[in-house]
């Protein structure tokens, strides 16, 4: 099942105290047994479009339980109303006594995995069936004893997007999860089709492992409706997406349907899983330009290539809004998975940009750029297809910090914040960038600059590059592993826009009939890897090692003997 991503761990901490006279050696029977449960960390990430998460709180009527000698206890919740802490207590005199250590194993619910087999199938039901255990170790002084719990998930979470055009306006039920063609996970509720996309949407908790011979059923009016899923394996604590067109029992449902099985079979669907996938058509890169909040996924390959790389996790290095207010944590990208050697990530509407990291142990293997603005359009140059904007620009507006983009120091694909206002300062990002190195501290390698992309390497002391040896072929007129542009677009061979026909201001744009081309002066990082910034002054490199280095009056093209310096990109079409 292709269609199922991982989404988050579920980690929920319970503290579990006995009541003031713990059961202690000796204790007669016929004393009933109380516990408090107190839920730590609550908040459930189910991965929503929206983000939202899902708290869980203790409510009236519910239960835990433990099993002794094959004996099943039942504690029933004593206090009332929904809270993060309760009591529980079991009211039988024949809890067992415990002389020696012993390990008792807490459930919730207390019916255990028997209330998977159906369900409400809602997410606002959904708590009930996040069937999770805790230990204990008693010993003989405290049988239960005064102990903190952790409650570890034991199921996984499948979230159902099924959609047929006979669902609109309909109610829909019976939706259930087959495997092995028996309906193992089955939702009681009725659902109703929504009025566009005929679509229901279905909660599921379902017991991790291997799962063969799935497929999703729903019954709509007198019909019945199926789709098959591939074959996979589910982790516990995780919640995984499948969007799938079904159709009626005995029908073809091999149809294109942005789910497991596309009919075409062609591998251009750029959605598939309910992911957006932006290498589509095999177009990989070291940047990706994120447009519209939603799910998205990239293949963990080397940028330009498809040398596959060896991951055991991803994270999200840093996020900014090109501004001087720095954003929170996921803000802009959250939830970054790895799974089926692909990176999997949800992008808000926000825009800004945001590096994701692919690390083999704590060793960062390598990054991408996820570029979060509207598509960027051509423009035409005196000699070339230029993009409308800087690389990292928000957008195109003259006198504006969102033109600014990012900064980049030469043959390296990982940017560096540039101004983030029209007053000398940096944009700010959700960290604090690591100090600066030199590259006569033997850390002017690739390999380096690779694993440490947030990292500004100085000049070295024999000339101004941050190569201890040098490397014309970083960057070059054909496309390489290292440039930082998107598919389609890479650093340019030339950037010549001296023409009698432009006009230039100490803003730094260019006229031509009529149409604005915006070359703002971004900022620059210097050979010591301090930011300055001069509102007449705009530096951009080419492929070849040069940058040109634009005034208020004139452009010229400046020599190769500063590849330290970090300088703004302007993409050319390929």
């Amino acid at each position: 099942m292709k269609g199922f991503r991982t989404l988050s761990a579920l980690l929920l901490s319970f503290a579990m105290l006995s009541c003031a006279d713990n059961l202690k050696e000796g204790q007669s029977a016929g004393d009933s047994v109380s516990v408090k449960a107190e839920v730590v960390a609550t908040k459930v990430v189910l991965g929503d479009d929206s983000g939202a998460t899902t708290e869980i709180f203790w409510q009236d009527g519910d239960q835990i339980s433990v099993t002794v000698e094959e004996k099943t206890f039942t504690f029933d919740r004593t206090d009332e109303g929904e809270s993060k802490s309760a009591t529980f207590t079991y009211a039988g005199t024949d809890f067992p006594e415990r002389t020696e250590p012993t390990i008792y194993e807490f459930q919730y619910p207390a019916e255990g995995k028997a209330a998977l087999a159906e369900q409400e199938g809602t997410k606002e039901n959904l708590r009930k069936y996040h069937f999770m255990t805790a230990q204990v170790l008693a010993n003989d002084e405290y049988p239960l004893g005064a102990r903190a719990l952790k409650f570890n998930t034991q199921v996984a979470i499948v979230k159902l997007s099924l959609n047929n055009e006979d669902f609109k306006g309909q109610v829909v039920k019976d939706v259930a999860l087959a495997v092995n063609g028996e309906p193992a996970y089955v939702a009681t509720e009725e659902f109703v089709g929504s009025e566009d996309a005929g679509e229901v949407v279905v909660y599921l908790a379902v017991e991790p492992g291997s799962l063969t011979g799935c497929k999703v059923l729903a019954t709509c009016g007198e019909k019945e409706y199926a789709a098959s899923l591939e074959n996979n394996t589910l982790a516990a604590g995780a919640l995984y997406r499948v969007t799938k067109e079904v159709a009626t029992e005995g029908g073809d449902d091999s149809e294109d349907d942005n789910g497991d099985d596309n009919g075409d079979d062609n591998g251009d669907d750029p959605v598939q899983d309910g992911y957006t996938d932006l290498s589509a058509g095999n177009k990989t890169a070291n940047c990706y330009i994120v447009s519209a909040e939603g799910n998205y996924k990239f293949p963990a390959v080397k940028g330009n290539t498809d040398e596959a790389l060896t991951v055991t996790s991803v994270e999200v290095l840093w996020e900014s809004f090109g501004t001087t207010t720095a954003p929170q944590k996921g803000d802009l990208v959250k939830l970054p998975e790895y799974k089926d050697e692909y990176v999997y990530f949800t992008a808000t509407k926000n825009k800004g940009n945001a590096v994701i990291a692919a690390k083999n142990g704590e060793t960062i293997v390598w990054s991408w750029h996820i570029w979060m603005t509207d598509a960027p359009k051509e423009q035409t140059f005196p000699k070339s297809v230029m993009m409308d904007r800087n690389l990292g620009a928000l957008n195109n507006t003259p006198g504006t910090a969102g033109a600014f983009g990012l900064l980049y120091q030469w043959g390296r694909k990982d940017p560096f914040l540039a101004a983030g206002d029209m007053n000398k300062t940096q944009a700010a990002s959700t960290i604090t960038w690591p100090a600066k190195v030199s590259s006569d501290d033997n850390k002017g390698t690739v390999e380096y600059a690779v694993n440490n992309p947030t990292v500004f390497i100085k000049k070295r002391s024999a000339d101004n590059n941050w190569l201890s040896t040098d490397d014309s072929g970083l960057w070059h007129k054909d496309k390489t592993i290292y440039d930082p542009c998107p598919a389609g677009w890479s650093v340019p061979e030339d950037f010549d826009v001296t023409n009698s026909s432009w006009l230039w201001d100490d803003a730094n744009y260019g006229r031509k009939s009529g149409e604005i081309i915006w070359i703002p002066a971004s900022g620059i990082i210097s050979e010591g890897g301090n930011f300055w910034y001069s509102k007449g002054r705009g530096y951009y490199w080419v492929a070849n090692g040069m940058y040109w280095y634009f005034t208020g009056t004139s452009s010229r093209y400046a020599g190769s003997k500063d590849h330290s310096i970090a300088g703004s990109i302007r993409c050319e079409k390929e």
